[in-house]
């Protein structure tokens, strides 16, 4: 619908953002989140008929992520996501120094991978569907007192059942630009999810190097010899198929541990 009466042949947005003065730099991370979904919006409309036309965009988003850096400790407490609402897919991950392959998440979590890179680092992962009355924070325990990352993640738009389609194997081994393998889905557009946890502090923040894909994260846990990282990124793939190789980009060589998940969307 127009603003003044009438159709339009193809999706129209209004953003109430047009008041004499306004500075789109001054948009915080809500705001521009918002001008995202409504560009996406508007661009998958096409030439559909009036009043609004066109289908939404198909596929899992991701929305947002929440973090954590705690000093030197056993457990870590990831926050949830604050826009979180029942039926969301949250995926948590935390990387950690040294071994720590006995990373154990809350009830309610399932195992994506726990896996360790000799004792240089580990990195594990989890899924849940989230429910009606989500805690503001979900604790993940280890008996490995070293540094810590952890993030998790929300996404909307999935599989309410079986939201993991496919995940690849979660490869180790020391390189300035880790690989992340390969994994097959076997559905059409699927969020293509890729996760790494790395050894020490040689990172870009907030630039996990992956091209091709949206950047989530990339941070430390910690400072110096004892610090880790861990990182993730997405693309999409409209056809099922091999995901394809990708890799992190480091600013030194480190050890690592990375994999691939594949996120199915709504049927």
């Amino acid at each position: 619908d127009l603003y003044g009466g009438g159709t339009a042949a193809g999706r129209r947005v209004q953003l109430p953002w047009g008041r004499v003065g306004f500075d789109i730099n001054n948009l915080n991370t809500d705001g521009l989140t918002i001008m995202q979904r409504a560009i996406e919006w508007g661009v998958a409309g096409g030439g559909g008929g009036g009043g609004g036309g066109g289908s939404p965009p198909a596929g899992p988003v991701f929305e947002e992520f929440a973090e954590v850096n705690p000093s030197t400790t056993y457990n870590v407490t990831v926050p949830t996501p604050g826009g979180t609402v029942d039926g969301d897919l949250l995926i948590a991950a935390i990387a950690s120094d040294e071994d720590a392959s006995d990373l154990t998440a809350p009830a309610g979590w399932n195992t994506i991978s726990v896996t360790n890179n000799g004792t240089r680092v580990t990195l594990g992962v989890w899924w849940k569907i989230a429910g009606a009355s989500e805690p503001a924070t979900h604790q993940f325990t280890s008996s490995s007192y070293n540094m810590k990352y952890g993030w998790m993640m929300r996404f909307s738009g999935h599989d309410p059942v079986t939201p993991i389609n496919t995940t690849s194997t979660f490869d180790t081994g020391s390189s300035r630009n880790p690989p992340v393998a390969s994994t097959a889905t076997s559905v059409d557009n699927t969020l293509v999810l890729r996760v790494g946890g790395f050894d020490h502090e040689d990172i870009t923040v907030d630039d996990p190097g992956l091209t091709g894909h949206t950047p989530i994260t990339m941070d430390l846990g910690g400072s110096g010899n004892g610090a880790c990282a861990g990182g993730a990124g997405y693309t999409t793939q409209q056809t099922a198929g091999a995901t394809g190789t990708t890799e992190f980009a480091l600013t030194g060589r480190e050890e690592y541990v990375t994999g691939t998940i594949a996120i199915a969307p709504a049927p």
